[in-house]
């Protein structure tokens, strides 16, 4: 198995793909994969458990599929370990035999062991994820990674226990078939190479932050009970990111007496050498990287590829700047724009929502107030989810204190109040209503004022059949897909009802279970207002979805 890093492949021109031997294979298809959340499973999945696939034999030409116009399938259990969802990108056509899909997986969630008889590819889009071999260590992967396992492999793959994770598979088939599926991988087959320690590891190291008790027993009391029994195992915020919080905090206030401790709980969690390197300064992390082996080799180079430029987002941001402190201060502008957001956040080694995740939980630990807005929007445009931002306060109110995080919730508030999708002030009128009727039961709920919910309307009345996906929101098919406004969100709220592409599907939440959606995300269409426990209710429920005039 070959996993290709991220960044770690130069830009060039080398010379283009080339298409003349994919007539001589055959892709995933529904039911001949079994990948994790994302690979080919979803086409594997539609075929059955021999994971076979024929080409269809469609007239020559171009043809475009379009975007959610394959519905959704949820991972088999036979197949896979918790709940994953497959969305189907393509289809062998004759004389190709090739097929790829999106597969989704919520935390804990992973495939069985099995094998393909021409390989596979794995590209992770989104989230955090392991993959292993037959007696070989587990490895994370992460957004970019690219993965290729040779034929006859056996291997797994999925989501870590703490984050969720999306990739596209592609495979081929061999006679006809594309996976040989085995056993299940057991609880702690998963589990014994995993890097998040739990509760009782916690508690094991604590005695290294010093013996607190011989000068406050209360203190300690609190530490053991509060810090390290219940905050750290909170939902939410992964175990990883509670890192990245607890780091930025101690860096940034210069408590460099914890970092040791925090550092190696850190790589226990999962950060990565390369990523620390990024997070802290080098002197902090002298001891601890030399106790751990961790040469220059893991560590990211001082030049290098850098991340794509989103050139629109940045020319307006350089633009407010300068037009506001150009006068001022020219220089600091211009390196602010040259070695800050053309170099510094663009470096491949730490996924720009982590430095983001960083930068706030500095600026909250430094009473930084005033650069809160532009720093969380920035992250939240990143992936951080509203749950996960409001966890990162309970974090640093342990890290930073309860006066720096309280003269940061104003501002968070208003962060939140403000980004799209969140619920309309108070005093807003509602542009329309609408009722679900759910086996008797009625639920209300107000539409939210966008295209893709004017789009929505277009359709009523309907009467769906939705059906427990996540355990935590009933879904169901929509005749067609919905016109878009942009990028999907990737949190959201009890009582959303949200469009989920490319399915395309109709959900609504009932429960939060503190995870993230993963891409390409949701949209939300309305909230209902009242009666959302009748989703609640276990198995397939027939749903009725009107104006309410």
């Amino acid at each position: 198995m070959k996993i290709n890093r991220s960044g770690s492949q130069p830009s060039g021109t080398g010379p283009a793909p080339s298409c003349a031997n994919r007539g001589s294979r055959e892709p995933i298809v529904p039911g001949g994969s079994r990948m994790t959340r994302f690979t080919a499973t979803a086409l594997s999945l539609l075929l059955g458990p021999a994971g076979t696939a024929s080409a269809s034999t469609e007239p020559q030409g171009m043809t475009v599929t379009r975007s959610g116009s394959q519905p959704s399938n949820k991972g088999s259990d036979q197949y896979f370990t918790g709940p994953v969802r497959v969305d189907p990108l393509f289809q062998p056509k004759a004389p190709s035999r090739v097929s790829g899909a999106y597969v989704s997986f919520e935390p804990g969630a992973r495939s069985a062991w099995h094998t393909h008889p021409l390989g596979q590819t794995l590209i992770v889009t989104a989230g955090t994820g392991w993959v292993q071999e037959w007696n070989g260590e587990k490895q994370e992967i992460r957004p970019g990674d690219v993965v290729w396992t040779p034929p006859g492999v056996k291997h797994w793959h999925g989501a870590t226990a703490t984050s969720g994770m999306t990739h596209i598979a592609i495979q081929e088939s061999l006679d006809g078939k594309n996976v040989e599926w085995m056993e299940k991988v057991s609880d702690e087959q998963y589990g014994k190479t995993a890097s998040a320690p739990g509760p009782s590891a916690l508690l094991s190291v604590a005695p290294r932050l010093g013996d607190v008790g011989a000068v406050s027993p209360a203190l300690e009391g609190y530490t053991q009970r509060v810090l390290l029994g219940d905050l750290w195992k909170r939902p939410g915020l992964s175990p990883r990111d509670r890192s990245i919080v607890t780091l930025a905090a101690l860096v940034a206030r210069s408590q460099t007496v914890e970092l040791p401790f925090y550092l190696n709980l850190a790589l226990d969690n999962g950060l990565r050498p390369a990523e620390l390197s990024e997070i802290i300064t080098h002197l902090a992390a002298k001891e601890v990287f030399a106790g751990r082996t961790i040469g220059s080799d893991q560590l990211p180079p001082a030049s290098g590829p850098r991340l794509p430029l989103d050139e629109a987002a940045e020319a307006q941001r350089a633009a407010r700047v300068a037009e506001d402190f150009g006068q001022v201060a020219p220089g600091v502008v211009q390196y602010t724009t040259d070695l800050l957001f053309l170099d510094l956040w663009l470096r491949p080694a730490l996924a720009p929502r982590d430095r983001s995740l960083a930068t706030v939980s500095a600026l909250v630990a430094t009473g930084q107030v005033a650069q809160i807005t532009f720093h969380l929007n920035r992250a939240m445009d990143n992936g951080l989810t509203k749950t996960e931002a409001s966890e990162t306060l309970a974090q640093l109110a342990f890290y930073a204190g309860w006066p720096n995080v309280f003269s940061a919730l104003p501002v968070v508030k208003s962060v939140l109040e403000k980004r799209p999708g969140a619920p309309p002030p108070a005093n807003r009128g509602s542009i329309m209503r609408l009722k679900l009727t759910v086996g008797g039961k009625v639920a209300t709920a107000t539409l939210v004022d966008s295209a893709t919910a004017r789009d929505f309307v277009s359709l009523m009345p309907m009467t769906l059949t939705m059906d427990d996906l996540f355990k935590r929101e009933k879904f169901g098919h929509l005749p067609r897909a919905l016109s878009g406004d942009g990028e999907g969100a990737r949190t959201y709220e009890v009582g959303d009802v949200v469009y989920w592409p490319p399915g395309p599907d109709v959900a609504v939440f009932y429960r939060h279970d503190g995870q993230r959606i993963p891409a390409p995300g949701i949209t939300v269409l309305a909230r209902i207002d009242s009666g959302v426990e009748a989703f609640s209710a276990p198995g397939p429920l027939r749903v009725t979805i009107e104006r309410l005039e």
